[in-house]
């Protein structure tokens, strides 16, 4: 397993771009904690929302290189997201643990599972959203977790 962490304050903005499935998770901790057991690369780090938007793709068959491409998705740096934003980019399935009061977004390849998030929450999935579980005292009140 690999993990990998950075300080990242009580209320941070947390991007999560991963290849497959992503479980994301808050904690009562000041730290953003990343964790896979593939071995297609971990890597977190703090920067702009401009280097979130960035993609790379690349076909090679032995040493011919079919295509190489390199493009900034986000041209324009998004008002709303702050330049110490923390990154994390994952090949393969995650787990993340972010503190309670994080901003997140989430790029996931396949399937997106978000818990105890109480800032906002934004999601794009190739597959699958799970809803977070429903508390036993919303089920009595008959309403639904805002979450």
């Amino acid at each position: 397993m690999t993990q990998r962490s950075i300080q990242a304050g009580k209320t941070p903005t947390v991007i999560v771009k991963a290849g497959m499935d992503v479980q994301v998770e808050g904690w009562d901790d000041e730290r953003v904690l990343a964790a896979t057991e593939h071995k297609w690369g971990l890597k977190i780090e703090r920067g702009s929302a401009s280097a979130a938007g960035h993609m790379r793709a690349r076909a090679k068959v032995g040493d011919r290189v079919l295509f190489d491409v390199s493009t900034d998705l986000l041209k324009r740096k998004k008002k709303d997201v702050p330049d110490d934003a923390v990154l994390v980019q994952v090949g393969g399935d995650a787990t993340v643990r972010v503190p309670y009061g994080s901003t997140v977004t989430v790029y996931a390849g396949r399937s997106v599972d978000v818990r105890d998030i109480r800032g906002s929450v934004t999601v794009y999935a190739g597959r699958d959203v799970e809803p977070p579980p429903q508390d036993a005292d919303d089920e009595d009140r008959g309403t639904k977790n805002p979450t």
